[in-house]
C-alpha cells in the first residue's frame, strides 16, 4: 500500500517544483513585512540609524534626516510622506522594508544602484528592521 502513495506524492512535489521555476517571489529573503514583529521601537531605530551594528553600516554614514546637502545617499527628510505614496498598492511599511532590504529595487533619481549595502536583510534582525521602519515613519 505504501508504494501506491509514493508516485502521487512525487508527482505533486515535482509539479510544485516546476511551477516555482522562473518565478521570483515578491519578498525573497528571511523576512517579509508580514513576518516582521508587529511593533517597532522608533527610539531603538534611531539609535540603529545613527550607530549601525558590528555587521551593518550606520545609515547616517550616507543619509541625513534634514535638508543638508548630501553626496552619498539621498536625504531622508520627509521619507515617511514619500513612503505613503511611493509604491502603489503597498503600505509605507512595505515601501520602507523594500528600501532597506532590497535597495536596488528602486533607486532614487541622481544616485547609482549598488551604493547602499544590500545585505541588511541578513545582517539585521527582524526586530531591528521593524525598529528602523518605526523610526523612518517619524520623519515626516
Amino acid at each position: 500500500m505504501i508504494r501506491v502513495f509514493r508516485l502521487p506524492i512525487a508527482l505533486i512535489a515535482l509539479a510544485m517544483l516546476i511551477g516555482a521555476c522562473g518565478t521570483t517571489p515578491d519578498w525573497p529573503g528571511t523576512f517579509t513585512p508580514v513576518t516582521l514583529p508587529a511593533l517597532g521601537d522608533a527610539v531603538a531605530g534611531k539609535a540603529l540609524f545613527q550607530a549601525g551594528t558590528l555587521q551593518a553600516t550606520a545609515c547616517s554614514a550616507c543619509h541625513v534626516v534634514d535638508s543638508s546637502p548630501v553626496e552619498s545617499g539621498p536625504s531622508l527628510a520627509g521619507v515617511a510622506a514619500r513612503a505613503e505614496s511611493g509604491w502603489s498598492g503597498h503600505s509605507a511599511t512595505d515601501y520602507l522594508f523594500r528600501a532597506i532590504v532590497y535597495p536596488n529595487a528602486h533607486v532614487v533619481s541622481g544616485y547609482s544602484a549598488n551604493l547602499m549595502p544590500a545585505n541588511y536583510g541578513q545582517t539585521l534582525s527582524g526586530q531591528q528592521i521593524r525598529d528602523m521602519i518605526a523610526y523612518l515613519l517619524t520623519l515626516k
